[in-house]
């Protein structure tokens, strides 16, 4: 958070592996609707509230600098419902890191016939 104006966002740590090895998505914006969202996960941490204790995120920003947004913090079971609702609706899935991280979640949740959409 850079200002209460900014944010960089991602996958990614900052070690010399995460930012020179690691394959990590970093993503910054200062498109407030996104901004404000991290400024209230900022304020749960503030308070002291964490993991179970903290208030939990889920919205749909609309029109923001990086199109519509979805964004559902955790720990929540929400974040995998919110994964595998928008695996059932996709046509085609693009092999990668995540089905290799997800693939038994998949296959326990979805069946193993999500693979064919690979």
């Amino acid at each position: 958070m850079f200002d209460d104006n900014s944010v960089l966002f991602g996958t990614g740590n900052f070690t010399k592996s995460g930012l020179l090895t690691d394959f990590n998505v970093f993503i910054y914006t200062d498109d407030q609707k996104i901004v404000n969202v991290f400024l209230q996960e900022i304020s749960n941490f503030k308070k002291g509230k964490y993991a179970n204790d903290k208030s939990k995120i889920k919205v749909n920003l609309k029109k923001t600098d990086l199109n519509n947004v979805k964004i559902v913090t955790g720990p929540s079971d929400q974040i995998t419902k919110e994964i595998l609702n928008n695996i059932k609706k996709a046509k085609k899935i693009n092999k990668g890191i995540f089905l290799f991280f997800y693939r038994s979640l998949l296959c326990r949740s979805l069946g193993k016939d999500v693979f064919k959409r690979c």
